[in-house]
């Protein structure tokens, strides 16, 4: 976000990220600082955001076209570009405005024989009880998918396994 629109940017940042650029990192200790993030025995992938990440997933499970992904309906525009950039067909589901949770009304209806996939984030900071969402996706067969990237809790918060 950028209030006022007025980057809080100094000079100093942009020769950090210059140098950055031009000289080579330390990849061990980037390694070892992303190792340790993480709570010990959990595998985790890197990605430069959780888009990227999501449109490798949608390429790695090669759904056949038409196929339905259900999405929180407040999430970035860009997650619904990247589903119909795979062929697929993103479908809103409406969250409980109190807890922003999905609602489970909402889930029922969105469900159809061509749902495959069901994405619940964690919006505006908060770290919602996805439980009901979670054996929904179950119950019918979804894979289900915990966007975390709005969750704004390092260190506190992971996802569920």
């Amino acid at each position: 976000m950028i209030p006022r629109a007025r980057l809080d940017l100094s000079w100093s940042d942009f020769a950090f990220g210059g140098l950055s650029c031009l000289l080579p990192g330390r990849r061990d200790e980037l390694d070892r600082r992303i190792r340790t993030a993480f709570p010990e025995g959990d595998e985790a992938l890197v990605f430069l955001a959780a888009r990227s990440g999501f449109d490798l997933l949608l390429e790695a499970l090669a759904l056949p076209s038409g196929s339905e992904v259900l999405l929180s309906a407040i999430t970035i525009p860009d997650m619904a570009r990247i589903v119909r950039a795979h062929g697929l067909v993103p479908v809103p589901v409406d969250v409980v405005p109190d807890t922003l949770e999905p609602e489970l009304a909402a889930l029922e209806r969105a469900l159809s024989p061509w749902s495959r996939v069901l994405v619940a984030a964690h919006l505006f900071g908060a770290v919602a009880d996805l439980g009901a969402a979670r054996a929904f996706a179950r119950r019918h067969g979804l894979l289900f998918v915990e966007d975390c990237a709005q969750s704004y809790a390092p260190g506190r918060f992971w996802g569920h396994r």
